[in-house]
């Protein structure tokens, strides 16, 4: 059906509707509903579909919802992206009816309704990156099947959004429009990291409530850093934004820091909780690191340490973003970052000092060493106490041997 579907939807609407319907309507009594509905949305304008699918998922019949999904399945490489937003709202809704029910589980259904959602997801990220016009990140893609670009529609905006009713994505705090679409665009976008694609959308999927307030707040975070960092001198004219913009970089700062420092950290003798170099994790520790590590710009913690170390490093990276934001995409980091983890455990209020003398000074025009070996190198001439002077010369030394 593949190709014959990509054939027929390459004619304009107004063709199909002149030459034939899609699917014949000499089907079973039971199906002549879904196969009507089915043959109006594919004649019409796709524009309309997002409206058509709305319908279609009203109809009752559980044989009609098994040939709906398996269509859809087949149709998400054609949809613009208000359709393909809707049906990955109404899997994920459909899903949850699964979890609540009681007795036997389809799981055949089940089976589908994971493949449309890990599709839909896949397709939602792509529509995001063309969006962009960003042909490195679209390298990650190699699906002939679609249809051509005049499916992408920019919806990650909380105005569009708003407009998809219950099939829209959920913030779960309240946020200045122009945040909000930051949000909005960052779930959909996936960013390239050497080899590496994160999995932002995936992680607006699977987390609820403190959780998911605590990353919108740092991605929030995070872009008032950064838009401070790349606008310094201009928004150092209006005196007024400066300070506002100040404020809220303190006010979420500590929010972030403040939810830390609320997760368990605790060992606790459960056998469905896992084990790492002797330490029995807590639960709350393993999620938030393990989301961290999927974000574009997570804190990620490379040493093996115990939960109350990687809670006061989660922390210490929370206060001092723009240094991490400038090591984040160090080549090599596995070799160098457990060393500079180590030298902040060893002692955490020095270090902050350290950085926060570091960042002020000029950057080297003609340097080729990374912002890390070049941070390890003054942390050497800074540092009195011995020990210390020789983590960060390990550093050193395992950082140009990689």
């Amino acid at each position: 059906m593949k190709e014959s579907l990509k054939t027929y939807l390459e004619k304009p609407p107004k063709e199909r509707k002149e030459l034939y319907p899609f699917f014949e309507m000499s089907q079973p009594q039971s199906h002549r509903t879904y196969t009507k509905l089915i043959n109006q949305m594919l004649q019409s304008e796709r524009e309309a579909w997002a409206e058509k699918i709305q319908d279609l998922l009203k109809l009752e019949s559980a044989n009609e919802k098994i040939s709906l999904w398996n269509f859809l399945l087949e149709l998400i490489n054609h949809m613009p992206t208000q359709a393909v937003q809707v049906t990955l709202m109404a899997a994920l809704k459909e899903q949850e009816k699964f979890f609540m029910r009681e007795g036997s589980v389809n799981e055949d259904m089940e089976k589908l309704l994971d493949e449309v959602k890990l599709k839909c997801v896949h397709e939602i990220k792509y529509h995001a990156t063309s969006l962009k016009d960003q042909p490195k990140l679209m390298s990650w893609d190699h699906d002939t099947t679609r249809s051509k670009s005049d499916r992408f529609q920019n919806i990650f905006t909380k105005q569009k959004q708003e407009k998809l009713g219950k099939y829209k994505m959920k913030l779960e705090q309240e946020w200045l429009p122009s945040q909000a679409n930051n949000l909005f665009e960052y779930w959909a976008t996936p960013h390239i990291d050497y080899f590496w694609i994160s999995e932002d959308m995936d992680v607006y999927l699977k987390v609820k409530a403190s959780f998911k307030a605590n990353i919108e707040n740092q991605v929030v975070l995070i872009n008032l850093i950064q838009a401070r960092q790349n606008n310094f001198e201009k928004i150092k004219l209006v005196p007024e934004f400066e300070q506002w913009i100040a404020s809220q970089i303190e006010k979420l700062t500590h929010e972030l820091i403040d939810f830390i420092n609320t997760l368990n950290d605790e060992c606790k003798q459960e056998l469905t909780i896992l084990f790492q170099n002797g330490f029995v994790i807590s639960r709350e520790i393993i999620k938030f690191e393990s989301l961290q590590l999927q974000l574009s710009d997570g804190f990620a913690i490379i040493g093996s340490w115990t939960p109350g170390q990687k809670k006061k490093l989660l922390t210490f990276w929370s206060k001092n973003i723009p240094f991490y934001l400038e090591i984040k995409d160090t080549e090599a980091k596995e070799t160098w970052l457990p060393n500079l983890e180590e030298l902040i455990l060893q002692d955490t209020d020095h270090m902050e000092s350290v950085i926060q003398d570091f960042l002020k000074i000029p950057i080297p025009s003609n340097s080729e060493e990374s912002t890390l070996e070049r941070f390890l190198k003054f942390h050497v001439e800074e540092t009195r106490a011995q020990s210390v002077k020789k983590m960060s010369e390990r550093g050193l030394q395992y950082g140009t041997t990689a």
